[in-house]
């Protein structure tokens, strides 16, 4: 009988992790460069798209990481903490640029930083494996809202619609 490694059944849930969340990074990256209207030429929502995608980005690294051989989750939590301090910190840079540009929903998600803060911070510093395993489960779903805001609400609060009413036009009408 084949000996089991410390780590070795984390093995297929950090695979449907990074697999799980690669998916939904695509597609989030695709309804981004399909909807450039929202962050074309707007410094502080450019870096807001980098700071989504950072959020869905992380399980996918850490997981691929995490699989290689001997399980090296600490370095795994290293880069991808680290890599995530970076788009806080490029969205925190691009606010104070900006912020005489900024529309209620981005001082909104400038004053939410701290849930990105907490959560890259436990997947760098915090010695759980379980606990990392979480926030990047948690990530995912951050993420994901992240993007529904992103590319949802500005739209409707530019149209001077409000929350909820309406459906904003995904694409430019045919000529």
């Amino acid at each position: 009988m084949a000996e089991t490694r410390p780590y070795d059944e984390w093995i297929p849930f950090f695979q449907y992790l990074a697999a799980i969340a690669a998916a939904l990074l695509a597609v989030a990256f695709l309804a981004i460069q399909v909807r450039t209207d929202a962050w074309r030429g707007k410094p502080l929502r450019a870096a807001l798209a980098v700071l989504t995608l950072a959020e869905l980005a992380a399980p996918v690294f850490f997981g691929l990481i995490f699989l290689f051989p001997g399980h090296p989750w600490n370095v795994a939590g290293q880069v991808v903490g680290a890599s995530g301090y970076v788009a806080i910190l490029w969205h925190a840079g691009s606010f104070r640029r900006h912020r005489h540009d900024a529309t209620k929903l981005d001082k909104w998600q400038m004053a939410g930083s701290a849930l990105p803060v907490t959560t890259f911070s436990l997947v760098l510093w915090y010695p759980d494996l379980r606990w990392k395993a979480a926030v990047l489960v948690w990530l995912i779903f951050s993420g994901l809202t992240e993007a529904w805001f992103f590319l949802r609400l500005p739209v409707m609060v530019e149209e001077g619609q409000p929350s909820g009413q309406g459906q904003p036009p995904m694409l430019p009408a045919k000529a």
